[in-house]
């Protein structure tokens, strides 16, 4: 059991597991360990007591404003990365050609399969390097974005789609240790998708800084539902699987 290591490593980040007469709970206490990264505690750990296995929606070039590089060249963490945009699906190989354990998908986690619009910000546009290879389905979030930046310029790009089943069927996984979603306002319905699929994550880590109001309720009511206890960060979420906590 990883129970007393991994409550161990939260109370470093100002957390801890309290019990209510309802369950569990993740709390948080102001002002604690906000500069450290819930994941670059948990997971090593994580990774030396089981089989982990990661999959990473929304992998960018696998550098960029990336939570899991560092974790994945440090512990050689097999997973499978998933990028939808062709020159950012290049970069990302290329940037982990050293680790033969991982596996790619050049394509965008959909309702469907099948090629469905993105839309992004040109190739060449110039805007800060943190903003490249942003894309979503829903083209006012990158207009808000854009507006940030300065930027009014976008592209639509037709992208190969898969539904997350057809993307556990093709890659045969089964268990997930990790699952890491940064979709620009779709991680709501990767979750769901997952959820629907039979994989229930040790960890869920999405980013909710792009969702409505009501799908950050839902999101974490659905998440509730299955187990998940929750750290929230300024642009993500981290749902833990309480029975991986709770002795």
């Amino acid at each position: 059991m990883i129970t007393k290591t991994v409550k161990k490593l939260l109370r470093r980040l100002g957390v801890d597991l309290v019990k209510w007469t309802s369950g569990y709970q993740l709390v948080r206490f102001p002002g604690v360990g906000e500069d450290l990264s819930p994941l670059e505690l948990i997971v090593p750990r994580l990774a030396a007591t089981s089989d982990f296995y990661f999959v990473q929606i929304g992998a960018n070039n696998g550098v960029r404003n990336d939570p899991l590089r560092s974790l994945i060249l440090q512990y050689h963490l097999r997973g499978l990365l998933v990028e939808p945009l062709a020159d950012m699906f290049a970069d990302l190989e290329k940037n982990y050609a050293s680790e033969s354990q991982l596996a790619f998908e050049n394509a965008a986690i959909a309702k469907e399969n099948g090629d469905l619009a993105l839309y992004r910000f040109p190739a060449d546009a110039k805007i800060p390097d943190s903003a490249h290879g942003n894309a979503t389905f829903n083209q006012e979030i990158l207009q808000e974005k854009g507006r940030m930046v300065g930027v009014n310029q976008f592209e639509k790009v037709l992208v190969p789609c898969l539904t997350f089943q057809a993307l556990k069927d093709k890659h045969h996984f089964e268990k997930v240790s990790l699952l890491q979603v940064d979709t620009e306002g779709f991680d709501f319905e990767v979750i769901k998708m997952a959820i629907k699929s039979g994989v229930l994550p040790t960890l869920i880590n999405y980013e909710f800084m792009h969702l409505s109001p009501q799908d950050r309720l839902d999101s974490c009511q659905l998440l509730a539902d299955h187990g998940y206890s929750f750290i929230h960060g300024r642009w993500d979420t981290l749902a833990v699987r309480r029975e991986e906590l709770v002795v």
